[in-house]
């Protein structure tokens, strides 16, 4: 007796980007994945692996192509999971001065600085991998905030001092609506800085990286290079301002 292969419906705004994403970057798992299907062809056994499948697959595809809208795809999907978790590993660690969503631009940088890192080799790995940077962010960020709340002990038992500057909840509503207008918005831009620096020459990318990411002194940068430290500087400031303007362009033609 044969088995009848069957496919989960996907919804069809996440089937029509999975298919657009698929035609622009030659996946072919992406079109299985839209067709409710895993990338080897296979009925998914439940919606969760599917949706595992998905998100892996959109990383493998922004790992080899560094395609935007395999990135923004991700953020989409997993911004509200990752703040549930980085929400329950700030309240565990002690309250910090880094908020929540902090936390999660953190994350989603080192997703985008550093796809190289991802391995697609089983259908949860993006899930994985992307709690375990976020939990990596969240304890950095805490251990190097030496600020916590205040306790006291009453009969025996530790309870929180309370914290006159606690926030309304009103304001909390306020600002949790600014923070996801600013996480969008810090992505975006975010994005079109990484498409500006790719056009920068290969001498200047290695230089601005040194600086601005290896926090590298120039004096060092120049003895490796075997040139002046003024070089450098100038160097440094040729490709910010190239970015700056490429980014202004942009912004502008909308």
């Amino acid at each position: 007796m044969q088995t009848e292969t069957c496919c989960l419906p996907v919804a069809p705004a996440l089937r029509n980007r999975l298919l657009r994403l698929s035609e622009r970057t030659g996946d072919a798992a992406l079109l299985r994945l839209a067709e409710g299907q895993l990338p080897d062809g296979q009925a998914p056994r439940n919606r969760g692996e599917l949706e595992d499948w998905i998100d892996t697959c959109a990383m493998d595809v922004f790992r080899r192509t560094g395609d935007d809208e395999a990135f923004s795809l991700l953020y989409e999907r997993n911004s509200a999971p990752f703040l549930h978790a980085i929400h329950g590993h700030m309240r565990r660690g002690g309250p910090c001065a880094a908020a929540d969503h902090d936390v999660l631009q953190e994350t989603f940088f080192a997703i985008y600085r550093y796809p190289h890192r991802f391995s697609a080799a089983r259908g949860d790995a993006f899930r994985n991998w992307g709690h375990r940077i976020v939990r990596n962010t969240a304890l950095r960020l805490l251990h190097a905030d030496p600020r916590h709340r205040a306790m006291a002990t009453i009969d025996g038992e530790t309870i929180d001092v309370v914290d006159d500057r606690e926030r309304a909840p009103e304001r909390v509503a306020t600002d949790h609506e600014s923070a996801e207008v600013v996480d969008r918005a810090y992505v975006l831009a975010l994005a079109i800085y990484l498409q500006c620096f790719e056009k920068l020459s290969a001498r200047a990318k290695r230089v601005l990286t040194d600086v601005e990411v290896g926090n590298r002194p120039y004096r060092a940068i120049a003895e490796d290079l075997g040139c002046p430290v003024a070089n450098i500087k100038m160097a440094v400031f040729r490709a910010r301002r190239s970015i700056s303007q490429r980014m202004t362009r942009m912004l502008e033609a909308g």
